[in-house]
């Protein structure tokens, strides 16, 4: 019991930065001894176990922009780990996973300016991007991934049973293959790069199931009626940001996903067309990259983030 309350503890400790739940873990954690060594035998289970941290992709500087190395780090809540998922079962200690009836459950996370790579116990891979949460069940007869916010690749390992993911109203099956599924803003996208899968979306209080191949991507959103879209080149696994006459407020959109910085642009130029590859993270290098091509003025506020505007020359 002592162990799963300590695993809790962990698990709450990595859903990001809370003054009251870091003070509640202090005065638990210093109320017995025997606390603290439970929690200290977590801690141990995770150093030995946390796959995510030594993946090349996360040492990856590219990736890893938008967050300075030297930033600091709360003692007690390591950012963009793996986090515990507690429930009615056992804490295999030697796993670092839980078994619920034979199932196997993590839930991994990224923090912002990360992407992180793992591979789960059935040979899948998968690729967290920033700011993700993603909750994952392996079982003996079926796999289900529930993405709660951002986006990952899933590069499937053959298997008899179907891999289930669900973004959002949109369910996903398919038996292998490599698929983005991606729950952004009450958003749902679903990208094939290889193989076959099955989306069932849900519009107005009906269902539909459609099969899509390689090459091929659905957008779906609570409401509004899947819309079905051919593949643009896309590299975010390695860091890197890709635009073709893409508008600017939401190429902006996207790059403030991976900053802390966020760059913020002046009301009228928002359609203005954006096209090249840029370093995810990188909110400096972006906006001055941006105010040259479209000779904007590029300013940092008080609160550090950016103000694209315009300049003396630059777009009505």
């Amino acid at each position: 019991m002592l162990r799963r309350e300590a695993a809790t503890w962990f698990a709450r400790l990595q859903s990001g930065r809370d003054p009251e739940t870091e003070l509640q873990f202090r005065r638990w954690h210093d109320r017995d001894p025997a606390h603290a060594a439970a929690y200290a035998r977590i801690r141990e289970t995770y150093d030995r176990t946390a796959v995510l941290r030594h993946s090349k992709l996360a040492s990856a500087t590219p990736a890893r922009a938008g967050v300075g190395a030297g930033e600091p780090r709360h003692a007690w809540a390591l950012a963009a780990a793996i986090a515990l998922v507690i429930a009615a079962g056992l804490y295999l200690a030697s796993g670092g996973v839980l078994a619920l009836g034979g199932t196997e459950a993590v839930m991994l996370t990224t923090d912002i300016g990360e992407i992180r790579e793992v591979r789960l116990s059935d040979g899948t891979k998968l690729t967290l991007d920033t700011s993700t949460s993603v909750e994952v069940e392996l079982g003996p007869s079926s796999s289900r991934a529930v993405i709660k916010a951002g986006r990952a690749r899933f590069d499937l390992a053959r298997s008899d049973a179907p891999f289930v993911i669900e973004a959002g109203s949109t369910r996903v099956s398919a038996d292998g293959g490599i698929l983005d599924v991606a729950n952004v803003d009450g958003e749902t996208m679903v990208d094939v790069l290889a193989g076959n899968a099955s989306v069932r979306t849900e519009s107005g209080g009906s269902k539909a199931d459609v099969g899509v191949a390689a090459g091929e991507g659905i957008v779906a959103a609570p409401g509004i009626a899947a819309s079905r879209h051919a593949l643009v080149a896309s590299n975010w696994t390695s860091g890197k940001l890709e635009f073709k006459a893409t508008p600017l407020d939401a190429a902006v959109a996207l790059a403030n996903r991976y900053s802390k910085r966020k760059i913020i642009v002046e009301p009228g130029l928002g359609k203005l067309r954006v096209t090249g590859a840029f370093r995810a993270g990188d909110a400096s290098g972006f906006s001055a990259a941006l105010a040259e091509a479209f000779h904007l003025s590029a300013k940092q506020e008080a609160n550090g983030n950016l103000l694209l505007s315009r300049g003396a020359s630059g777009p009505p």
